[in-house]
C-alpha cells in the first residue's frame, strides 16, 4: 500500500513547486545590490492580498500577471506573503530579490 502512495505524494509535491514558485521571480539580484538593508516588512495571509496591495501601489506584474512579492519604493516596504502559506522552500530568495530592490536595482532586473 505505502508503494502506491509514494507516487501520488510526489507526483502532488512538483505539482505543487511549480504552482507556487514561478521562475522569474527568484531570479537573484546583482552582488552589488545584496548586503545588509533597513526596511519595512508587510507579510500578507495571501498571495491574492499581496497581488492587490502591489498592484494599488503601482507595481504592475513582471511576467504572466502574477505578483507574488514586490518592494515599494516610496514607503521602503517589502510585501511578501506568509511564509506558512505555500511551499516557499526558498523563502530567502524573496527577500533578496526584494532586497536588491529596495538598494537600488530596477524593476528592469539589469544584470
Amino acid at each position: 500500500m505505502k508503494l502506491l502512495w509514494l507516487p501520488v505524494a510526489l507526483a502532488l509535491a512538483t505539482v505543487t513547486l511549480v504552482v507556487a514558485r514561478p521562475a522569474m521571480f527568484y531570479e537573484k539580484p546583482p552582488v552589488r545590490f545584496e548586503g545588509p538593508m533597513a526596511v519595512n516588512l508587510l507579510v500578507l495571509s495571501s498571495i491574492e492580498s499581496v497581488g492587490q496591495v502591489c498592484k494599488a501601489n503601482g507595481i504592475t506584474p513582471v511576467t504572466n500577471g502574477y505578483i507574488v512579492s514586490c518592494y515599494i519604493p516610496q514607503t521602503n516596504t517589502i510585501i511578501a506573503p506568509s511564509p506558512c502559506i505555500g511551499n516557499w522552500g526558498a523563502y530567502g530568495d524573496i527577500i533578496c530579490h526584494e532586497g536588491g530592490h529596495a538598494q537600488g536595482w530596477s524593476a528592469e532586473h539589469e544584470r
